[in-house]
């Protein structure tokens, strides 16, 4: 039978070699490859990812932000606690193995990410509905 009274330092063990590692890598800084895989999530107008970070938004009471990070020309305001409740937990970790992020890597970047990419899709969907 396994030992579990180690499992929380474990944890904080495999906490501490991720962070040292993001550090070493400067994952945190790295965002092409991530921001490329979130614009092929959210797709075209009207796309399965658009909707349902649209729909999550509003059931997670973040519609709001998202309609403020669609019209403004510099959106930000974007935080950790907000990545989960528009994405969900296999989307993040799909995130993290396409780009080779630690998983809190991932979440911190998609956190500074997702607003732009808001709006970079309201621009689109302006544009081809003739509205831009």
């Amino acid at each position: 039978m396994p030992d579990k009274t180690n499992a929380p330092k474990d944890a904080s063990v495999t906490e501490a070699i991720t962070r040292v590692g993001d550090t070493l890598t400067a994952a945190a800084d790295d965002k092409s490859g991530l921001s490329s895989a979130v614009i092929d999530y959210m797709g075209g107008e009207d796309s399965v990812g658009r909707r349902q970070i649209r729909e999550r938004a509003e059931r997670a009471g973040l519609g709001d932000t998202l309609r403020r990070w669609e019209h403004e020309s510099l959106p930000h305001g974007g935080t950790e606690e907000m990545v989960p409740a528009l994405l969900t937990p296999e989307e993040i970790d799909r995130f993290s193995a396409q780009t080779g992020l630690s998983r809190p890597a991932t979440v911190a970047a998609l956190a500074e990410i997702l607003p732009n990419a808001c709006r970079l899709d309201h621009i689109e969907d302006e544009q081809k509905s003739g509205g831009g």
